[in-house]
Formats: structure tokens, sequence, C-alpha cells
């Protein structure tokens, strides 16, 4: 596969998209982590079930999740 895409698109290309493709499953990995963190509900068992079948939406999850937690710093100061 690495060969196929080096001989497609050269080093730097495929250098920045394998680096990519890297970052985007350790963002899997941590929204997973964090989604584990939620209190056990129902709601938790669907966003776990969702995260694994659908990737993205755990990074997605997380994003929003920061964007929460920012508000609620805000709130406290």
């Amino acid at each position: 596969m690495l060969d196929w895409l080096y001989d497609r698109m050269g080093f730097w290309p495929t250098l920045l998209f394998l680096w990519g493709v890297f970052v985007m499953i350790i963002f899997w990995f941590a929204g997973m982590a964090g989604m584990m963190l939620l209190p056990p509900k129902k709601s938790k068992t669907l966003k776990l079930f969702f995260g694994v079948l659908i990737p993205p939406y755990t990074v997605f999850w997380m994003i929003y999740d920061m964007f929460e937690q920012r508000k609620l710093l805000k709130q406290k100061n």
C-alpha cells in the first residue's frame, strides 16, 4: 500500500497523508477514552456503539466536548 501511494503521489504527499491518518487514529482512541468516562446511561452505550462503527463521530464528539468543557470553565470564573 505504501509503495502504491508513493508511486501515485510522491514522497511528501504520502508522508502528510499517513501522518494525518496516524493523528486521526490517536484522536479516535482519545475520544473513545473520553466516552468511557461518561456516566452510565443508555446514551453512553449509543455513543460508544457509534464511536466504534463510525470513527469520525468520536473525533467530532471529542471536539464538541472540549468546547463544552471550556464553557463550564468560563462559567466558574
